[in-house]
């Protein structure tokens, strides 16, 4: 089977929060930053960028209008 291919940069314009931006990715990226910053929309944009060019499973895709990101808030 061959290899994946693999994204390097995501750029962004003009999606939920955020007007432009670009993002480089490693085998290993993460995303620190206050509430609102846009760690969630970078995320759905992967997500969708995924889900647009068929590189998601019927298993994978969730319903529309439903996030397909699941996260369990710290305890305070």
């Amino acid at each position: 089977m061959g290899r994946l291919p693999v994204i390097e940069r995501i750029e962004i314009r003009r999606f939920r929060g955020i007007e432009s931006g670009s993002v480089p990715l490693r085998p290993l990226t993460v995303l620190l930053g206050r509430n609102g910053s846009g760690k969630t929309a970078v995320l759905e944009d992967l997500y969708l960028a995924a889900n647009l060019q068929g590189g998601l499973t019927a298993e994978e895709k969730e319903p529309l209008g439903r996030s397909p990101l699941r996260h369990t808030p710290r305890a305070t």
